[in-house]
C-alpha cells in the first residue's frame, strides 16, 4: 500500500501449494514506483489444507522466535523498516516500512529465520530457515 494515498499499489504473490518438490512453485515479480514508500504486509497461507489456514497467525502468536529478514541487490533498492514487534519488543517482519530507490532492476530475498528461543532471536543465533524466496524487482 502506498503510506502516501493509502492505496493498495501492489500485490506480489509467491505459490508453492504442494510444498517443496513437486509441481514448480510459481511467483510473481516486484514491480513498485521508484524514490516512493510503502506499508508492506505478508500473509503466509496454507493452502494445502481447507479451509486455507493463515500461517501469518501463528508467526504472529511465535514472533518471539520468528523473524523475516529482507535483503535487496543492489544493496539499497529496496529498504525494509519492519513496523511489528514480539512481546520482547524485537522486529518480527508481517508489517514493515519498504522505501524504494531509483528506477532499476534488481533481487529482493525473503527469508523467514525460526529461532530455537527468544535468546537464540535476540543474538540471530540457532535458527531454521522457514521461509526463502528471491524475487525479482523492477522499479520504475
Amino acid at each position: 500500500m502506498d503510506s502516501i494515498s493509502g492505496v493498495i499499489a501492489s500485490t506480489t504473490t509467491f505459490s508453492d501449494t504442494d510444498g517443496p518438490g513437486g509441481v514448480a512453485a510459481t511467483q510473481d515479480s516486484i514491480i513498485l514506483n521508484n524514490n516512493t514508500t510503502y506499508l508492506m504486509s505478508i500473509i503466509l497461507l496454507d493452502e494445502t489444507k481447507s479451509p486455507v489456514d493463515t500461517i501469518s497467525n501463528e508467526v504472529l502468536d511465535e514472533g518471539d522466535v520468528h523473524l523475516f529478514v529482507f535483503n535487496s541487490n543492489p544493496s539499497g533498492q529496496l529498504v525494509s523498516t519492519i513496523t511489528d514487534l514480539d512481546s520482547n519488543l524485537k522486529p518480527i517482519g508481517l508489517s514493515s516500512i519498504l522505501s524504494t530507490s531509483a528506477t532499476g532492476v534488481g533481487t529482493y530475498s525473503v527469508e523467514l529465520r525460526h529461532f530455537t528461543s527468544a535468546q537464540a532471536k535476540a543474538d540471530n543465533l540457532v535458527y531454521d530457515t522457514d521461509i526463502s524466496i528471491l524475487f525479482n524487482v523492477r522499479l520504475q
